[in-house]
């Protein structure tokens, strides 16, 4: 059972084996208030990861899963499981939510 917990940290907000978050993110904002729902159940390398993102969002927008592991220091399977547990099926969704608040702070 623990492991199961720990496969699916945001499991108090509807996240289960086989289901996805009714929550799916569509951009950073929705991104953050799901990471401060269920951060405290997330692991230390998938915390390591997001914070990541929030602060180096160029590095995931114009990156890739392997660059993203490499400069968190996880492997590309954390970094997979972290967006699974967000409800995101694939990095190319977390990189075009990112790509936007780029694209935003360039318009400025």
């Amino acid at each position: 059972m623990e492991l199961e917990r720990r496969s699916f940290p945001i499991r108090d907000i509807g996240v289960t084996k086989t289901s996805c978050s009714p929550i799916v993110p569509s951009n950073v904002a929705e991104l953050r208030a799901l990471i401060v729902e269920g951060r405290p159940r997330l692991s230390r390398h998938a915390v390591r990861v997001i914070e990541f993102s929030m602060r180096r969002p160029e590095e995931v927008a114009f990156g890739t899963l392997d660059s993203v592991a490499h400069a968190v220091e996880v492997s590309p399977a954390t970094v997979h499981r972290t967006l699974k547990s967000l409800g995101l099926e694939r990095f190319a969704d977390f990189r075009n939510m990112f790509r936007s608040v780029v694209r935003s702070r360039a318009s400025r």
